[in-house]
């Protein structure tokens, strides 16, 4: 008749606890690995450069993509920052200052294919370069210090200034725009979200590179080095409650990065109007001559109508 040992039951229950312990260690160090991957995708984006668009025969500077005059003004604007900026002779010299500000990995090089539209309408354009993207220096923390940047350019005009803002170029051109009244006098966005963590996620799914375990984790910790840890789960359309000034938006109606409905609720907070761009996703509206045309008249209406 077989026995019965506590003995070895002990021993038993003992590897069993050791293998938990291994496995629960070895989940952990896999999640952390994620988290730290996931961190340094989003804080080092795709960098798009002068040599960048000479490999795709695209564009590299406002000369080349529509024969206009310019100037580096990134030092001037922003002193010992290492941000790239352009200042673009604009064709009305009683128009606005017009700053375009780009989405996460892109870059003001990417941003020239608006520049056509936009210098009927402007004294001066200013395409730049946000931290971390394109031939600025430092990491993309995701809008907190592009933001206080983009601030500190405002205030450097000598009149009044239009914000034009796509995907994070949007929001941070929101969260610039906050409390300075005659100072901006109309706010563009285009293919804007309510929530950082909405296209963040979608991003990654796109990839195929996972987001349920790692995706909360290395946003706050990204948000806790710019100083605020909830910045990627906050509610842009309560923050653009503050703005102040006209804004119009626009988004394609096949955006599968940021949905139109993130920005209606920003349009239903400040009053603004909702152009939908049939037909675009995120990424074309400007690369396709029938939704440019469209896009192109909505803000040249509406920065004609601004008073400046």
């Amino acid at each position: 008749m077989p026995t019965f040992s506590l003995d070895r039951l002990d021993l038993s229950l003992a590897s069993l606890g050791g293998l938990a312990i291994l496995l629960a260690a070895g989940f952990a160090i896999y999640v952390a690995l994620l988290v730290a991957m996931t961190i340094v995708r989003f804080v080092r984006p795709p960098r798009r450069t002068y040599a960048w668009a000479i490999a795709r025969t695209l564009p590299g500077d406002p000369r080349e993509a529509c024969d206009a005059e310019f100037e580096d003004v990134g030092e001037q604007l922003l002193p010992g920052e290492g941000i790239a900026a352009w200042s673009i002779n604009g064709l009305e010299p009683d128009g606005p200052v017009i700053i375009a500000s780009h989405g996460w990995g892109s870059g003001r090089i990417e941003m020239l294919g608006r520049l056509a539209a936009l210098l009927p309408l402007a004294s001066r354009v200013i395409l730049w370069d946000m931290p971390g993207h394109g031939e600025s220096s430092g990491v993309c923390l995701l809008g907190a210090r592009a933001s206080k940047l983009l601030g500190r350019m405002i205030d450097a005009q000598d009149r009044g200034v239009v914000l034009y803002g796509w995907s994070l170029g949007a929001e941070v051109s929101l969260l610039a725009a906050r409390g300075r009244g005659e100072g901006v006098r109309g706010v563009v966005i285009e293919g804007a979200y309510r929530r950082g963590v909405t296209p963040a996620a979608r991003l990654m799914r796109i990839s195929g590179a996972p987001a349920g375990l790692n995706l909360t984790p290395a946003l706050a910790l990204i948000g806790l080095a710019s100083g605020d840890p909830l910045g990627r789960f906050r509610d842009l359309a309560d923050a653009a409650k503050r703005v102040g000034a006209p804004l119009l938006a626009l988004h394609a109606s096949k955006d599968w990065v940021s949905p139109p409905t993130d920005t209606l609720a920003i349009v239903d907070a400040t009053g603004g109007r909702f152009v939908e761009i049939d037909g675009a996703d995120h990424w074309n509206v400007w690369s396709v001559e029938q939704t440019r045309g469209v896009a192109a008249e909505a803000i040249s209406a509406f920065v004609r109508s601004l008073r400046v």
